[in-house]
């Protein structure tokens, strides 16, 4: 094992100078400490080269999450009925990671006026075909954070998300996309979550009918605040009595300025091919899916970075107290995101 120095601050100028003048040479797995943000994490470089392998997330509070090392997430609190993500056992996990946790799709404007796709952490074998890309890994010294990192030399973009825990607003996923090119980009793109689990649906259920689960499932935007909800219209039961869902999982996002939200995978076909996506206020009967679009410009050197927090069992007070802190944060996200960090 290697010990690296620190790795350059991608949301700096001269951290993004730096990556560019990384020289492309035959890669290799290699580990080591470094400091990332003046925080000490130790570093598996090229992970694309290894066989997917499984973490824990440590918590100071009651979260639990298990994370594969190519993006696999299962996530909730107190235990597995009250989860953000489905609970399954590792292998379904690693072979889930293209219907469920997270997503980023990076959609560049070729020179040539075509539309180009980047899937960072795609398991997909054209991810790896069409672009020259390297992945690294970080998690710090306390277990309590997990980075993810992805270098498209081809695009001159890198993309990273971390996760970590907050006892506040749950789980944190902090992202940042640099352009360390030579030219300025133009790009849409769309970051979020996928399979959001709605309260009150237990892991066995899950298991054993996840298909009828579906069915009672409601993905609802609150309206005025970028807050979704996911609850179910009913508790599936044979019994003959009133069975209400009264709580639900809460996810929002902050830093992106003004994006289109949509709960469902349903138009991510006409996002891949290009075409313009719709708000989506309240789906029924799909998975949940918290997604947001944003087109954006991005200079050489620059950088934009922006969150995605989900928690669970939100009952209606904390759903009203959530909505109130979105609503009076705007204008002042930049304070939101330092509580996030």
């Amino acid at each position: 094992m290697s010990n690296h120095q620190a790795d350059p601050d991608i949301k700096s100028p001269t951290g993004i100078k730096h990556l560019r003048s990384r020289v492309l040479q035959h890669r290799s797995v290699e580990g080591g400490y470094t400091d990332v943000d003046g925080a000490r994490f130790y570093k598996i470089e090229n992970t694309q080269l290894m066989r997917p392998f499984f973490m824990s997330l440590i918590s100071g509070s009651n979260h639990w999450a298990f994370i594969g090392s190519n993006g696999a997430i299962t996530a909730g609190r107190k235990c597995a009925n009250s989860a953000l993500f489905p609970y399954y056992s590792s292998d379904k996990l690693l072979d889930l990671v293209e219907s469920t946790g997270p997503l980023t799709i990076v959609q560049v404007d070729g020179e040539d006026g075509t539309r180009i796709n980047w899937t960072p952490f795609s398991t997909a074998d054209s991810a790896q075909a069409h672009f020259d890309i390297s992945r690294n890994l970080y998690k710090n010294i306390s277990g309590s954070e997990v980075i993810f990192e992805e270098q498209n030399h081809t695009l001159g973009l890198l993309f990273r998300y971390s996760w970590r825990t907050g006892d506040r607003f749950g789980f944190i996923r902090n992202c940042h996309l640099a352009n360390f090119g030579a030219n300025e980009v133009s790009l849409r793109l769309l970051d979020g979550l996928r399979n959001i689990m709605p309260s009150g649906l237990e892991a066995d259920f899950q298991l054993r009918f996840s298909n009828l689960g579906d069915a009672y499932k409601k993905n609802e935007r609150i309206q005025g605040c970028p807050l979704a909800v996911f609850y179910l219209s009913s508790i599936p039961s044979d019994r003959a009595e009133p069975s209400e869902g009264l709580r639900s999982s809460a996810v929002w996002q902050n830093g992106l300025p003004s994006p289109t939200i949509l709960l469902s995978s349903l138009q991510l076909e006409s996002f891949l091919a290009g075409r313009s996506v719709i708000d989506e206020t309240e789906i029924r009967g799909q998975r949940g899916c918290y997604l947001a679009c944003q087109s954006a410009t991005l200079p050489v050197n620059d950088s934009m970075s922006w969150s995605i927090v989900g928690d669970v069992d939100q009952d209606q007070t904390a759903v009203v107290s959530l909505v109130h802190l979105l609503k009076t944060a705007r204008g002042s996200e930049e304070s939101l995101a330092a509580q996030l960090k």
